[in-house]
């Protein structure tokens, strides 16, 4: 049978789509691209009960009118697509969208959506999911629950939204993607529909609680949960204490079963080194020009803004943009603790400094070599004063480029041609861009940049259980204290 036509916003997406139509029984089945803007300008809005969606993150766009909240920024399109759910749903109707994390907690033109959106009470929940759901990415996300009109929720909860952090569920293996058990499921559901009904308290300690818009305004109008959700533990924490073990001794064999998958991808690598790895020598300035970057932006090869662009007044609470400087950048990824932040007004005349999935930020001083690969986490963080950024062509694959920079030969070569003292050396835009890089083919660098990335979260790891085990020693402390 013919239907009206499907929309699909990846050019990618739309041959799989009429072959699934195909076989679900359309005779003519009709895919046409379309963007954001134009499917919010249909005409039949308001017609489903439910809506469930995991749009893109972080996509930039163009041409987006006025909806029925404020115009979101063109270099995002989450709040776009949260408006796109929510105008999908009749009275009564109910959205389920995952989200990156930051838009629980953005700046600028998104915090205003946000807080309207709280103001017209078209947010019901947003629940903090834990890292590694999905494949190939190790992005945390939110998922925001939306209603439309007095029938979606009770009328005692008119002026609330339900917060749930459950970061900490789901178990994890090996390095395939973390999975929630049926039990933790139901936890999370069962907080949201206590939340709806009219006698029970949806409220658990650490995990879940009903924020009034009064607070949630007060502070940004942030909607993330680590803000209002903190664990109490009971007198001499001995719950607690046993919670704490049983979750180390579970992270401890997952930790096992990876060490040991780590082993067979370095041996995979030692094999590829003995059968020879054929590779070209460049500098670094012309393995940034060698084409366009993977997604249709600039290559780049960039310093990050100056002083005079951003002062130490210019910085804002929590609820901004993310800055990174040279202390925010380990070998292993980004350091979030102490990062500091830009209103979004600021960031977005900072704009060419402005991070993207795939660049690499490198320290220009003191530990040369130290660099990070930006994930979709970062996207649209900012550059900082202190740093380079990278943004590597689509024939360079960005974490073979950064294992390289780490390696104790480019090491090298940068700290004999820096300057200033031994205890705080320094490297210019021009010298970095004459580092010798040696280049190997496409396949063999993600091959080696895959095999990195598995040691930099295999460190991870084992940097998080050390800092378990000393919580775990202050918490067994306390509850002997306490017999």
């Amino acid at each position: 049978m013919p239907v009206q036509p499907v929309y699909a916003v990846d050019r990618s997406n739309v041959r799989p789509a009429m072959l699934n139509l195909a076989l679900h029984g359309v005779s003519l089945p009709q895919v046409e691209l379309a963007d954001p803007a134009t499917l919010l300008r249909d005409r039949n809005l308001g017609r489903a009960d439910r809506v469930l969606s995991n749009p893109p993150f972080n996509q930039r766009i163009d041409g987006w009118g006025q909806g029925q909240f404020i115009a979101p920024p063109e270099s995002s399109a989450n709040f776009a697509w949260l408006q796109l759910a929510w105008s999908q749903l009749k009275e009564g109707g109910i959205a389920a969208v995952v989200m990156p994390a930051r838009a629980a907690w953005a700046g600028g033109a998104e915090a205003l959506i946000r807080r309207e959106m709280v103001t017209l009470g078209a947010v019901l929940a947003v629940i903090a999911l834990p890292a590694h759901l999905f494949a190939g990415t190790n992005i945390a996300v939110h998922v925001w629950v939306l209603g439309r009109g007095r029938r979606s929720r009770p009328a005692h909860r008119s002026d609330s939204v339900i917060l749930v952090d459950a970061r900490s569920v789901g178990g994890r293996s090996s390095e395939r993607p973390r999975v929630l058990s049926g039990e933790e499921v139901d936890r999370i559901a069962d907080r949201f529909r206590l939340w709806l009904g009219t006698s029970e308290e949806a409220d658990e300690s650490g995990f879940s609680r009903s924020v009034a818009y009064a607070e949630l305004i007060e502070n940004a109008g942030s909607l993330d949960p680590r803000t209002y959700l903190r664990t109490e533990s009971g007198p001499g924490g001995s719950a607690d204490l046993s919670v704490m073990l049983a979750d180390f001794e579970r992270r401890n064999r997952e930790t096992s079963e990876l060490g040991a998958e780590l082993a067979q991808i370095a041996g995979a690598q030692d094999q590829l080194a003995q059968d020879g790895i054929r590779c070209q020598d460049l500098l670094l300035k012309d393995v940034v020009s060698g084409g366009p970057a993977v997604g249709g932006r600039s290559v780049r090869l960039l310093a990050g803004p100056s002083g005079s662009l951003v002062r130490a007044q210019d910085y804002v609470h929590a609820a901004g943009v993310p800055v990174v400087m040279p202390k925010d950048i380990s070998n292993i990824g980004f350091i979030e603790d102490g990062i500091k932040y830009i209103s979004e007004q600021h960031a977005e005349r900072l704009d060419r400094f402005r991070l993207n999935r795939g660049d690499i930020v490198v320290a220009r001083r003191g530990d040369l070599g130290r660099c990070a690969v930006v994930g979709e986490e970062q996207q649209d963080w900012v550059c900082g004063t202190g740093c380079f950024v990278i943004s590597p062509p689509g024939t360079v694959d960005s974490h073979y480029l950064a294992a390289f920079l780490r390696s104790p030969g480019a090491r090298d070569w940068l700290d004999t041609h820096s300057t200033g003292s031994l205890a705080l050396r320094t490297i210019s835009l021009e010298v970095l861009g004459m580092l010798p890089v040696a280049l190997p083919d496409l396949d063999t660098q993600r091959s080696i940049g895959e095999a990195m990335a598995s040691f930099d979260a295999h460190e991870r790891r084992l940097l998080d259980q050390l800092a378990t085990t000393r919580d775990i020693r202050g918490k067994a402390l306390d509850s002997f204290l306490a017999r």
